[in-house]
Parts: C-alpha cells; structure tokens; sequence
C-alpha cells in the first residue's frame, strides 16, 4: 500500500480526523507500546538515576507513556503535526510537548539530553516536501544537532522503516559525518511480520565497539512477546500495511517464517551492525575511482579536441602534464 510519506507532509496528513483515528486505534497501540520498550531497552539507561529524555517525532504521545512510567525519567515530545500534539495535551502523557521540524534541527543546548529515542519518524526526512527542501541536507543537520544536544557517552536509538537500501546508506553516512559511533541493528532479520530496523547510536564516539552494541532479538527469543504476537499476527500486518509501517526490505515465505519460530533455535545471535569505518572507507575509495575516471576522460576529450585544431591548421599549445586538469576553484 502507498505509503503516509508519499501522500502529504505529515503536517497536513495527520490533521485532526487522521490523529484520532492514528490515536484511537488498538493495533497501533500495541505496535508502538512494543517498539517504544524495546527503543528503551537498547537506550541502556542507569537506573535511578533522574534523566531527561528526548522523544522525537512523539505524535499523540503513545511512545511518551512509556517513558512516563518510568519514575526518574522526565521527558520531551518533539513532533510537527498540531493536531496530534493537540491530542497528546488533551490525552495528558506527562512531557512537554513542542512543535518543531526536524529537518530544521533539534533547538537544545549542547549537552543537555541524555538519550533520545525515535519511534517511525525519521523516514519522512527523505522527502521533499516544499520547492527548496534538500532531503540530504534535512537529514545531515538533523544528526548534527542531535549529537549536539545530547551528553557525551549518551545514546539515541532510532526506529524506523526504510524504504530502500539507498536511504539505509544515506542515514549511515548522515549519522557518520555527525559525529556518531554505533550501528545498524535488525531485529527478527528472517520475519517479514516482526523485522525491525534500528540505529543504536553513540554521542561522542567516533569508533565502532562490537561489544558495546546490543544484540539482535532472532526468532524463538522473547517468548512473552511472541506469544501475544501469535494471535493477533493478522492483525498487526494489516495495520503496518495501513499506516505504511510495514515497509521492509526483503521477505521471505510465511511457511520459513513459521517453521524458524517452530523449529529448534540453534542459531547464534548476530546483530547486523555495519562499521562506520568500513562504509567510510569504501565511500572514499569509490569516490577516488570515479574522480580519476572523470579526469582520465576529460583529458582524452582535451587531447582529442587538440588534434583536431591541428588537422585544421590553427595555433594549437603544446602538451604539458597539466593538460587536461581541472582548475582549481576561486575564492
């Protein structure tokens, strides 16, 4: 089915009748209780220790109470449709609530954040939504200030539904340049029902620590979940389908689906965790290969062009190593 992103800004599509309708939904309810703990799970946060939470793109506020159950936790909703922060003041979640666009960055001092969490949000970056919007660029300033604003050592974890691999390639690189350490993370990778994407970030680390990164949740685990999940799988496939967060990049048969959760599990835990030090160096490599296959054909038209002013008789400069070579800009 279309997806919400593909049919208006979220600021016109969640107007009032599609905020209560989003709101007052059951199977939304429960997708977002359960992703929304799981984001709080990979945050790893101390406890009883009082924290000031950053909940982006909070909608009505069905992510904020679970963050309101947790006593020593305070909370802040940032989200730009008025409608479903009308509905998350009238609903009373417990945060405070403000209206603003992510692509234009995130308004909070350095260092004042201790975690954030993003639940189905991030992906309606990669639109362009007004005549001057540079997806890229909405992006890449979204991560810059969100490692601004969040304490040294802190963590964001990010949920969200790609579309392709491209956007996965544009996040990671966005998150790298900004400064972030951390990874990619898929939970239930073999499921096309319950597969997740999540980017489990670091403030203030530039470097990549396996062992610091969670694992993935594979099929068999969390019985508890899976359980209640059997029931309502239906369900709960029909309204990601709705909401258009059920977008995912591969799938399998529903039969492999059904014989991994019923089959004994005795596959290791793996998380898919990409290495910013990798992609990085595999960007500067490509991008090296493609500049020196742009200078070698310019130079070739250069030298072509040349011989043929000769066989014409005119005034030709003669060749020098520096033939060919693109001049350096100005100021």
């Amino acid at each position: 089915m279309t997806r919400p992103e593909h049919i208006a800004p979220p600021e016109l599509y969640y107007n009032e009748v599609e905020a209560k309708k989003y709101t007052q939904n059951t199977r939304v309810i429960h997708i977002q209780r359960k992703i929304t703990k799981r984001a709080i799970e990979l945050l790893a946060l101390p406890k009883n220790k009082p924290l000031l939470l950053l909940d982006i793109g909070c909608g009505s506020g069905l992510s904020g109470q679970e963050l309101r159950k947790m006593r020593h936790v305070e909370w802040i909703g940032l989200d730009i449709s008025a409608s479903m922060l009308a509905i998350a003041k009238e609903r009373d979640v417990g945060g405070d609530l403000c209206r603003s666009d992510l692509g234009e960055g995130i308004p909070f001092r350095p260092n004042t954040i201790d975690g954030a969490i993003s639940i189905s949000t991030v992906q309606w970056l990669f639109n362009a939504d007004f005549k001057d919007a540079q997806p890229f660029q909405r992006l890449k300033l979204f991560f810059q200030t969100l490692n601004h604003c969040l304490r040294r050592g802190g963590r964001a974890v990010i949920q969200f539904y790609p579309e392709n691999g491209h956007q996965l390639e544009e996040m990671q690189r966005c998150a790298t340049q900004a400064g972030f350490g951390g990874g990619l993370l898929c939970d239930y990778p073999n499921s096309t029902r319950q597969k997740k994407w999540y980017f489990v970030l670091f403030a203030g680390t530039a470097k990549i620590d396996p062992i610091a990164m969670p694992q993935a949740l594979m099929a068999g685990e969390d019985q508890n979940d899976s359980d209640t999940d059997s029931s309502d799988d239906s369900d709960e496939e029909e309204e990601e389908e709705e909401s258009g967060d059920g977008m995912i990049l591969d799938s399998n048969s529903d039969d492999e689906d059904e014989s991994d959760a019923e089959g004994p599990i005795e596959k290791k835990k793996t998380s898919v965790i990409q290495s910013n030090v990798q992609f990085e160096w595999k960007r500067e490599k490509r991008s090296q290969r493609d500049r020196r296959k742009k200078q070698k054909n310019l130079k070739q038209k250069v030298m072509e062009q040349k011989e043929r002013q000769q066989r014409q008789g005119k005034d030709v400069r003669r060749n020098t190593k520096y033939t060919g070579r693109k001049r350096k800009s100005g100021w």
